[in-house]
């Protein structure tokens, strides 16, 4: 069986997240990103939409996608952000 890079695609896209799950995400992510920004600075990010499509455009999976933005969230609730 031949599997095409396209049809790879195809597969990881069903398997993302949905649009109105990241909306949540990113209301999950403005108000520790809002205090960042205050309190440190710029982060290389407009805003938390910026951020939350940078993950999503830079994960391969599902999987990875949940990784990194546990990580994020957990690292603004250590650094008390949120």
């Amino acid at each position: 069986m031949v599997v095409s890079m396209d049809s790879m695609r195809e597969r990881d896209e069903e398997n993302m997240p949905n649009a109105a799950f990241r909306a949540d995400i990113v209301e999950k992510l403005q108000p520790g990103f809002a205090r960042a920004t205050t309190e440190r600075g710029r982060l290389g990010f407009q805003s938390a939409v910026q951020m939350e499509e940078f993950i999503f455009q830079r994960t391969g999976s599902r999987e990875e996608y949940f990784r990194v933005v546990v990580k994020l969230i957990n690292a603004m609730t250590q650094a008390r952000m949120f």
